[in-house]
């Protein structure tokens, strides 16, 4: 959707303003902001656009965190039709976190004070944005438990079964071993480890940067049957008969 035209005919084909009509878009058209980002390029939040809604008209954002020793991690990654800064819009703050383009993407900025009017107009635009957080919210959660009782490999095929998409029959995922590892929390050579022993097992197979699953269905009933094995494994002398028939990198995950 880059050069996306903002008129009140090419809104309403966006399932938030749907329900608007064109008066009402009309009113509020000169103040909205449409801009396109390449892919890795931040998307700063200048004054005009801190306390903006952004929605995410094509491509993916994700959202990163950084520590003080440069060190950065991708809490999400955001796809079409789903919203960003959120804290900005809601509170006014600065958010700790900050947003990269995952691809080339095209971005809508809502300001606060139309998004206020708007909702005040039409109560029907809150349903949106309440199923959007808390769809974020139920991610975060899942992601919170894997982290904690999940192994890296458990994680990682979590991660190849819902980062991808259909084309041709099989299941196709862009994200390197480098961003899985930020996902996961793990190093970049353990993910490694961990497709590299898929692709033995003939679950995966890779071309060029892409991971290819033929059968995301048969690599989810793998993952679902071995979950009690693949997660962390306790101390003592039961450890031993947990790790029996793993995998070299399913042990030292």
């Amino acid at each position: 959707m880059p050069g996306f035209l903002c008129t009140p005919t090419t809104l309403k084909t966006l399932p938030f303003f749907s329900s608007l009509d064109d008066a009402t878009i009309g009113g509020f058209l000169p103040h909205l902001t449409v801009r396109t980002y390449s892919i890795r390029a931040p998307i700063s939040m200048s004054a005009n656009t801190a306390n903006s809604l952004c929605l995410i008209l094509a491509g993916r954002v994700r959202i990163m965190q950084h520590d003080e020793y440069g060190r950065e991690a991708v809490i999400e990654e955001l796809c079409e039709h789903e919203f960003f800064n959120e804290a900005g819009w809601l509170e006014g703050t600065t958010n700790a976190e900050s947003y990269v383009a995952g691809t080339p993407c095209t971005i809508l900025f809502i300001p606060r004070r139309v998004l206020d009017d708007l909702l005040i107009c039409d109560a029907r635009l809150t349903q949106p944005i309440m199923q959007g957080i808390a769809k974020r919210l139920a991610r975060a959660h899942r992601k919170i438990g894997r982290l904690a009782l999940d192994s890296v490999y458990a994680r990682v095929v979590d991660v190849l079964l819902e980062r991808g998409h259909e084309e041709g029959g099989e299941w196709l995922v862009d994200a390197g071993a480098e961003f899985i590892a930020t996902l996961v929390g793990a190093s970049r050579e353990m993910v490694s480890r961990v497709v590299a022993d898929l692709i033995k097992r003939g679950m995966v197979r890779r071309s060029k940067r892409r991971i290819i699953i033929p059968d995301r269905a048969g690599l989810s009933i793998y993952a679902d049957n071995n979950r009690t094995a693949l997660r962390v494994q306790p101390t003592g002398s039961n450890a031993s008969q947990r790790l029996r028939g793993l995998t070299d990198e399913q042990r030292a995950a």
